[in-house]
């Protein structure tokens, strides 16, 4: 009877055990994949965070490259539908309110005026080629970036853009534009004393291997013309504001009031055109300040008339 009791106490007794070096075994286990679990967290987040950064890197590169190198579309002359606007010519039927040249870090210049020779290729804000600059039109460029630049052009007083490159290669500078006016005016001061050489000089009849005098003919005076060409037009238009108090100062070009206009070549209305003008310049502001410097420049001209730029203040 003491023996069974023992065998069946013993047999329980390593159930007992073998249970729980079973229990041993697992939570050693369970200890095992926890400390698995947290590296492979501490891993992950690290992939993460590596990740984003990367993102964060590539995404400052693109910025940056389309800051100075903005999407430009170039539309064929074939594809545009160009009205002529007076200094320009275009198909406002392509822009839009959409602006690539928003993320460019555009720097103001101050006195960098052209006078295009040929015409040049000009962009809306939405990175569109829809016409051109034409040719002989002044203007000044407000800002570059890079080889970008943006300038305000028309009666409208547009913003466009247009590469500096192709600015500078088919425009003359405001220091040659300067001396080509100035020749101008020399040459045209030259054939009005010429001219007036010509009126007052009579031919002399040489008789002294005539027996007889002849007879006497009547001569021809030339008939003066009362036009201008239109750099003697706009000579003339400055003598006459400056002879009324006026200061030339070209400096005001992009920094003060300015509007576009024309006159007829004839001479007497230059003078009227003159007189008025200075009567509205001593008006001045609407507080009453008169206009005291002013200064112009020739954007083109025709048979009939000649146009301009004017600035004042």
């Amino acid at each position: 009877m003491k023996r069974k009791f023992w065998a069946v106490l013993m047999t329980v007794t390593m159930v007992m055990v073998g249970g729980c070096g079973n229990q041993i075994e697992t939570n050693e286990n369970t200890k095992d994949a926890i400390v698995n679990s947290d590296v492979n967290t501490v891993e992950a987040n690290e992939m993460e965070s590596t990740e984003e950064d990367t993102t964060e890197v590539v995404s400052t590169d693109v910025n940056a490259i389309q800051e100075f190198d903005p999407v430009i579309t170039e539309k064929d002359d074939s594809e545009l539908h160009l009205k002529n606007y007076h200094d320009y010519l275009e198909d406002k039927t392509l822009c839009t309110d959409e602006d690539v040249f928003s993320n460019g870090a555009f720097e103001s210049v101050e006195d960098v005026y052209f006078q295009t020779t040929k015409k040049v290729p000009m962009y809306a804000s939405n990175g569109v080629r829809t016409g051109y600059i034409d040719e002989d039109v002044g203007f000044s460029v407000i800002a570059t970036c890079g080889d970008w630049c943006y300038f305000y052009i028309g009666m409208d007083n547009a913003k466009r853009y247009a590469r500096l490159s192709e600015i500078e290669e088919n425009s003359m500078t405001l220091e040659e534009v300067d001396a080509m006016r100035a020749e101008a005016e020399v040459q045209a001061k030259v054939d009005a004393e010429a001219e007036k050489q010509q009126t007052q000089t009579k031919p002399v009849e040489d008789t002294s291997l005539q027996n007889t005098p002849p007879a006497t003919e009547p001569v021809e005076t030339p008939i003066e013309s009362n036009q201008y060409t239109p750099e003697q037009a706009m000579a003339d238009y400055r003598s006459i504001i400056e002879g009324g108090g006026m200061t030339w100062d070209p400096s005001l070009k992009g920094v003060s009031s300015w509007g576009t206009g024309f006159f007829y070549l004839d001479k007497d209305y230059i003078q009227w055109a003159g007189e008025t003008n200075l009567e509205s310049f001593a008006m001045g502001d609407s507080a009453g300040n008169p206009c005291t410097r002013f200064y112009f420049e020739m954007t083109g001209s025709d048979d009939e008339c000649v146009y301009f730029t004017e600035w004042h203040n």
